[in-house]
């Protein structure tokens, strides 16, 4: 059935239904000892009731009333005139009389033996009815959305005869009244269809009447009925989310959306990314994803809060794009969409390949460095790139990087690398990673880097002087030679090779060994020529100062040849015979704290024969000191490990003494050795120009507590 055809189902109803309650009304007159009395009103001689057309009026005789007529007329004066529409007696042995009027009027009526003394009248009116077909929701058939309405459909119809206009309102009912409502029309005369519109603002259940007012009569329809109910969708937090632009696709971090609901939600709410306002090729992604997917139920005690992300496609164009979220929602009328607006960032940065590509260990076991450069698009401030070595280096290697952490663009960093000492050989690809990270999200791009390794190994400086002269039987001046590592660290140990002349020797300062650390050091050569053993005056070539060491299982050797050695005839001899002391000149004993600088060192010298001219005393220590200048101008140091002291002429006497103060560096113990010589007096026993003092103990200075004897390591 078509919705014409059930309106005019309802309507006929709805006239029969108001035929029906028109025939059964019935009015009652009392009458009595000269009266008529309207029950209804309590109206007497004239009794006045009101009825509608269709309605009844029964006359009740009342006890010991007398006799009585209802006759249809009119009184003028003293006298009355029946109409001959009712004349009807209402006695005891007639006690009831009633009339059905079916035509509006006024109709008047008397008591025959009574006449004026005792009258009624009976006012006829016409009615009319208001009804709603669809008083549950309307035409909606269900709840609705604030920003929507529902119509209701009615009919006003008139009983018979009615034919005054009716106005149609809104009456607040069980709750307030909503707004809008409005009937459609608001007034005519029936008989005549209407409508009434509604909706609400604010969600929840509104109940209301539809009143019918005309020719004196209201009649209202209750209980007209509807829901509003609501969702929502609050600002994502937070505002924004970001994304790295890269040669893959990729997904940005996340913001929360609350979905919230009014009320019973007739569908559920869908949430949805615009696409013209999503970078082209993006799509969003939610979770949970939904029941169907992007599909969720929220509730007044329930809301749904839902995690936001975007995956964009490989290479998408950096900058911010205003992604516009939806949730959309179904009445039984339509959709409604509710938005929020969401910021995406894709932000991008690229890594130059590194110049050079290929870098090499040098010294201190740390390469040369090479440069990439940086540049980003779209990068916001606190955004960074951080850089690291994340393979291919030697194990314990490092990769140090000038800035480790980029914060501008473009820029410029650097990067060394190192190994530990004695690496074995190699040349291995270094993979270096650009980490990007802005606002919680990050991207990585990688970078290769030769890393040339090269093997443990040592060079030897040209010998500083390369020619030497020097007297027969007396030592040489020191000679300097600078030994430079790369990638070695050890016990390296000199000697004096090639074409040694008979009876001459090398001492060494540090005396039997070089302790490398990575670093370049220098040690000094003396060369002895002791006549007793064979050394003849000559000039001599093809000396070579050599350095031996063993890494890795390896043996590393190489050599530097002295220019020339000259040996010359002393002008003059003696003998001499030293003596070599080292003790702590505050407690007079071999035992020294680091860093104290009262460690001296005293030699004696007896001379017999003849003055040992602008003679040198040459100290050598086992472990590093430093000078205490001071304590003998005329002391220099050479080395960390060599000091020379220029004592000048030592006279023919015993007990010629010298002295200096030495501070001692972070080491357990020092062994100190020492010659002395002349540069133009020969020393007949050479032996004695040599001393050795006992080893100094060395240890961290302690804390001083009073009454404790510091006692050696």
């Amino acid at each position: 059935m078509g919705s014409l055809g059930l309106r005019k189902l309802l309507f006929l109803l709805a006239v029969i239904y108001a035929s029906l309650s028109a025939a059964a009304a019935t009015k009652h007159v009392q009458v009595g000892n000269i009266f008529f009395t309207d029950v209804a009103s309590g109206t007497t001689n004239p009794a006045i009731t009101t009825i509608n057309v269709g309605d009844t009026i029964e006359w009740d005789w009342v006890a010991d009333g007398g006799t009585h007529t209802t006759t249809s007329g009119t009184c003028q004066g003293e006298s009355c005139s029946p109409d001959g529409l009712w004349n009807n007696p209402v006695t005891q042995q007639n006690p009831t009389f009633s009339r059905t009027f079916n035509t509006p009027g006024t109709f008047t009526y008397y008591c025959i033996p009574h006449l004026v003394e005792m009258q009624g009248t009976v006012i006829v009116t016409a009615d009319f009815t208001v009804s709603i077909s669809n008083s549950t929701g309307g035409n909606v058939g269900g709840p609705i959305f604030p920003s929507q309405q529902t119509v209701f459909d009615g009919n006003l119809v008139a009983t018979i005869g009615f034919n005054s206009p009716v106005s149609l309102s809104c009456q607040a009912g069980s709750t307030a009244l909503p707004s809008p409502c409005i009937p459609a029309p608001a007034n005519a005369t029936p008989d005549f269809p209407f409508t009434v519109t509604a909706g609400a603002n604010t969600p929840g259940h509104y109940s209301f009447a539809v009143q019918g007012v005309g020719g004196g009569i209201t009649h209202s329809f209750l209980d007209v009925n509807f829901d509003v109910v609501d969702f929502g969708i609050a600002a994502p937090s937070p505002a924004s989310i970001t994304a790295f632009s890269e040669p893959a696709s990729s997904t940005s971090t996340s913001s929360n959306v609350t979905l919230t609901a009014a009320g019973s939600l007739p569908d559920s709410v869908t949430l949805a990314c615009e696409n013209n306002t999503l970078p082209p090729g993006a799509t969003c992604n939610f979770a949970p994803t939904g029941q169907p997917a992007g599909q969720y139920n929220p509730t007044a005690s329930a809301p749904i809060t839902v995690s936001v992300s975007i995956t964009i496609p490989a290479a998408t164009i950096a900058g911010d794009y205003n992604v516009v979220l939806d949730a959309t929602s179904d009445t039984n009328v339509g959709s409604v969409t509710k938005t929020q607006g969401l910021t995406l960032h894709v932000v991008q940065f690229a890594a130059s390949a590194f110049l050079p590509s290929a870098v090499t260990i040098g010294a201190g076991n740390i390469s040369d460095s090479a440069t990439t450069q940086l540049t980003a698009t779209n990068f916001p401030n606190p955004g960074t790139v951080t850089m690291a070595c994340t393979a291919g280096l030697p194990a314990g290697g490092v990769c140090s990087f000038s800035p480790a952490i980029v914060s501008s663009f473009p820029s410029n960093p650097s990067v060394t690398a190192s190994v530990p000492f004695n690496t074995p050989m190699q040349s291995p690809t270094l993979t270096i990673t650009a980490t990007g990270n802005s606002n919680g999200a990050s991207a990585m791009q990688t970078k290769s880097l030769t890393l040339n390794v090269p093997a443990p190994d040592f060079s030897l400086g040209t010998p500083s002087p390369a020619t030497v002269s020097m007297m027969n039987n007396s030592f040489s001046q020191a000679v300097t030679v600078l030994l430079t590592p790369t990638n070695l660290a050890g016990v390296l140990t000199p000697s004096c090779g090639g074409n040694m002349p008979s009876g001459v020797s090398c001492i060494f300062s540090p005396s039997t060994f070089v302790s490398v650390k990575g670093q370049p050091v220098s040690f000094i050569v003396f060369f002895a020529a002791n006549a007793v053993n064979g050394a003849t005056a000559g000039s001599y070539a093809g000396i070579t100062i050599n350095v031996d060491a063993t890494i890795n299982g390896t043996h590393i050797a190489h050599n530097i040849p002295l220019t020339q050695l000259n040996i010359m005839t002393p002008g003059a001899s003696t003998t001499i015979a030293s003596t070599l002391a080292a003790v702590n000149s505050v407690t007079n004993a071999p035992l020294t704290n680091v860093g104290d600088p009262n460690l001296t060192i005293t030699t004696s010298v007896d001379n017999s024969g003849s003055t040992y001219t602008a003679a040198v005393w040459q100290i050598n220590f086992s472990n590093p000191v430093i000078l205490v200048t001071s304590s003998n101008l005329s002391c220099s140091q050479v080395l960390p490990t060599a000091i020379s002291c220029n004592i000048g002429d030592v006279p023919v006497i015993n007990g010629n003494h010298y002295s200096f103060n030495v501070i001692p560096l972070f080491e357990r113990s020092v062994g100190i050795t020492s010659v002395v010589t002349s540069p133009t007096v020969g020393s007949i026993n050479l032996t004695g120009n040599s001393a050795t003092a006992p080893t100094v103990q060395i240890r961290l200075r302690p804390l001083v507590r009073k009454g404790l004897v510091p006692k050696a390591p």
